[in-house]
């Protein structure tokens, strides 16, 4: 009696003879190489198939343990102890866009000043 063997590959059913059990086969249709299983074996077991095994009780010593969480400060950033952080903020942002305004400002009248009247 033949074994039938399904092609992993594109998934058709080869007849094989009973001597080839345990060989490989070429698929008909993809030529892909199939392995021939023995003939008496029977197919693997599936995961899913094995019997559950009911849920083991707990002792009273088995309490879940509540793990406090450490609390974060979301306000301070991230600095090592005794170092302040490196931050500017706002304010010292404005003084230093205006210093740069008025220091390109004073550079230009400078140069307007310099420059040699054309007769």
């Amino acid at each position: 009696m033949p074994i039938d063997v399904t092609c992993p590959t594109c998934g058709a059913v080869l007849p094989a003879p009973d001597e080839l059990a345990g060989k490989k086969i070429r698929c008909a249709d993809c030529e892909a190489l199939v392995a021939v299983p023995l003939a008496n074996a029977s197919p693997p077991p599936f995961a899913n198939e094995e019997p559950l095994s009911p849920p083991r009780p707990r002792d009273q010593d088995e309490r879940p343990v509540a793990v406090p969480r450490p609390e974060h400060k979301w306000e301070e950033p991230l600095t090592p102890p005794g170092q302040k952080p490196n931050v500017l903020t706002g304010g010292a942002m404005a003084w230093l866009f205006f210093l740069a305004i008025f220091s390109l400002g004073g550079l230009a009248v400078l140069a307007l000043a310099l420059m040699p009247l054309k007769a």
